[in-house]
């Protein structure tokens, strides 16, 4: 029995049931108004990208200042839809909507691990107002130094 305990410890702490990985990216962006057109560019940054990844579970978190800050899951909920989630040896993808009291956001997070990159972009809209928040930049492994 106590062979059996640890034997199963040793598997739930295994990779092969999660794992974590943090990065720092250099990013930038721009915000659309779409509705008046107006186009703002956002002040390059740089944010650190916290990804929790299972086998069926991912989790994107973005700190970073402003309209940079992101967080993801592909935990579904009331007024929540998951389009995609992906973790691959290639490359992270996570597609969110939720639905909002007036209206929506929708966010699509990619990360490319093989060349090191990130692109985001949200939609959000609040009865007339549609707004659209991009960016993309290059990022580094913070523990290992590359991706």
């Amino acid at each position: 029995m106590r062979r059996l305990i640890c034997l199963f410890s040793i598997l739930v702490a295994g990779p092969a049931f999660g794992a974590t990985s943090l990065l720092e990216c250099s990013v930038h962006g721009q915000q659309t108004d779409v509705a008046g057109d107006e186009k703002k560019t956002l002040e390059p940054a740089t944010v650190q990208v916290k990804i929790e990844y299972e086998p069926a579970y991912l989790n994107v978190e973005i700190s970073g200042p402003g309209d940079y800050a992101v967080a993801e899951s592909s935990t579904a909920r009331d007024g929540k839809v998951v389009a995609k989630a992906i973790a691959t040896d290639d490359s992270f993808i996570l597609q969110t909507t939720v639905q909002l009291p007036a209206g929506n956001s929708e966010t699509a997070i990619l990360i490319d691990r093989q060349g090191g990159a990130i692109d985001v972009l949200r939609d959000t809209s609040t009865g007339q107002a549609v707004s659209e928040t991009s960016y993309s930049g290059s990022c580094t492994n913070r523990t290992t130094g590359k991706f």
